[in-house]
C-alpha cells in the first residue's frame, strides 16, 4: 500500500514542476485575460427585463342573454310536450350561451405569431439616451437591401428577446421582454398587451355581429310562425264559438293555444338574443385583465462580471499549461523514430539533429 502511494505522489511531480516552470506566463496570461474579460463584460450594455402578465376576463353575460336562455329552455320543454314541432336548434337557441373561454396557450401562441410580432416591430418607440424615436428596425440597427428584409430580420431578433409562458390552471399569461433600454422593454411589453386586447375585442365584436345577423333572420322567421299560429287560433275561434260542449273542439283549441304560446316564447328568446348580440357587437371594454403592468416590473439582469473574469482567468491558465507541456514535450517527440517515419511518409526529409 505504501508503495502505491509513493508512486502516486511521484506521478504528480511532473505536473507540479511544469506549473513551476511556467508560473510567470500562467500568472501574467490569466491576470490579463481575467482583467480584459471583466472590463469587456462591464462595458457591455446592461439588459433590462420587463414582465407583464394578464388573465382573460370574460364579458359578463347580459340579463337579456340569461333570460333568453331560460325562455328557450322553457319553450323546449313545452314543445317536447306538444310534439311534432321543430326544436329550438333550428332557431340557433342552443348557441345562445356566452362565447367560450380562450385558453392561455392560445394567447401564448398568438403573441409569438408573425402578425403580432410584425405589429410590434413596426410600432414607434422612444429609446436611447438621446431620446431617439423609431421602430425596432432602427433600434436593432438593421441594414438590409429592402424594408421587408429588414423587418423580417427584426422579427427574428425580437422573437429571441421575448419569452412567453402560460399557467394553464390559473389561466395567467406572462410576457418577458429583454432589451438594453429600460423604458423600451416596458414599451414593447405594453404594446403586446394592447395588441392582444385589441385582437380579443375585434374577435368578439365580429362574432357578436355575425350572431346578431343570424338572430335577426331567425327572429323574422319566428315572427312569421307566431303570426301563423295566432291566425290559426283566431280562425278556429271564429268558426267554433262554442267548444265547451265538444271535447274534440276543446282539445284542438288547447293545442292551438300551446302553439301560440310556444311561438311567443321562441320569438321573445330570439328577440332578446338579438338585442344582446347588438350590444356585444359595439362593446369596447377590455376583455383581458392586466395583473402585472410592465412599467412596474423592470429588472436589470446581473452581468456576472467577476465570475466570468475568474472563469476566463482559470481557462487561460489551463491553456497556457497545456501549451507549455506540448512545447517541452516536442523535442522528445521529434527525436523519436515515429516522427522520422511520419515525415518520410509525408514526403519530407528527416530532420538532422
Amino acid at each position: 500500500m505504501m508503495l502505491h502511494e509513493g508512486r502516486a505522489d511521484e506521478s504528480l511531480w511532473p505536473y507540479a514542476n511544469l506549473a513551476a516552470r511556467w508560473r510567470r506566463p500562467v500568472l501574467i496570461g490569466s491576470v490579463i485575460t481575467g482583467v480584459v474579460v471583466g472590463v469587456v463584460v462591464h462595458l457591455l450594455p446592461r439588459q433590462y427585463v420587463a414582465r407583464a402578465s394578464f388573465i382573460r376576463s370574460d364579458p359578463p353575460q347580459s340579463a337579456s342573454g340569461a333570460g333568453g336562455a331560460g325562455m328557450g329552455m322553457l319553450a323546449q320543454q313545452m314543445m317536447g310536450a306538444a310534439g311534432g314541432l321543430p326544436n329550438l336548434g333550428a332557431f340557433g337557441l342552443d348557441a345562445g350561451s356566452s362565447m367560450g373561454v380562450t385558453s392561455p396557450q392560445f394567447y401564448a401562441t398568438l403573441i409569438e405569431s408573425r402578425g403580432i410580432l410584425h405589429s410590434v416591430v413596426t410600432a414607434t418607440y422612444t429609446f436611447g439616451r438621446d431620446g431617439h424615436t423609431g421602430d425596432l428596425v432602427s433600434y436593432f440597427k438593421i441594414q438590409r437591401p429592402t424594408r421587408e428584409e429588414a423587418e423580417i430580420r427584426a422579427i427574428k431578433l425580437l422573437k429571441k428577446q421575448v419569452k412567453v409562458s402560460s399557467d394553464r390552471l390559473a389561466g395567467i399569461v406572462t410576457i418577458d421582454v429583454t432589451t438594453t433600454d429600460h423604458a423600451l422593454s416596458a414599451e414593447i411589453a405594453e404594446r403586446f398587451l394592447d395588441l392582444v386586447s385589441d385582437f380579443n375585442m375585434r374577435r368578439l365584436q365580429s362574432q357578436a355581429g355575425a350572431e346578431a345577423a343570424f338572430a335577426e333572420r331567425q327572429a323574422g322567421v319566428a315572427m312569421l310562425n307566431l303570426r301563423s299560429a295566432e291566425d290559426a287560433l283566431a280562425d278556429f275561434k271564429e268558426r267554433n264559438r262554442a267548444t265547451t260542449q265538444a271535447p274534440t273542439l276543446e282539445t284542438e283549441e288547447n293545442r292551438l293555444q300551446r302553439r301560440v304560446l310556444i311561438a311567443q316564447q321562441i320569438y321573445l328568446s330570439l328577440a332578446q338574443r338579438l338585442e344582446s348580440s347588438k350590444g356585444e357587437a359595439v362593446r369596447n371594454t377590455p376583455v383581458i385583465t392586466v395583473i402585472d403592468p410592465p412599467d412596474g416590473l423592470i429588472e436589470a439582469l446581473p452581468r456576472y462580471a467577476a465570475l466570468l473574469a475568474l472563469g476566463s482567468a482559470l481557462a487561460a491558465a489551463i491553456l497556457i499549461l497545456c501549451y507549455g507541456a506540448v512545447v517541452e514535450r516536442l523535442p522528445a517527440i521529434r527525436a523519436g523514430p515515429g516522427y522520422a517515419e511520419f515525415r518520410r511518409l509525408m514526403g519530407r526529409p528527416a530532420r538532422r539533429n
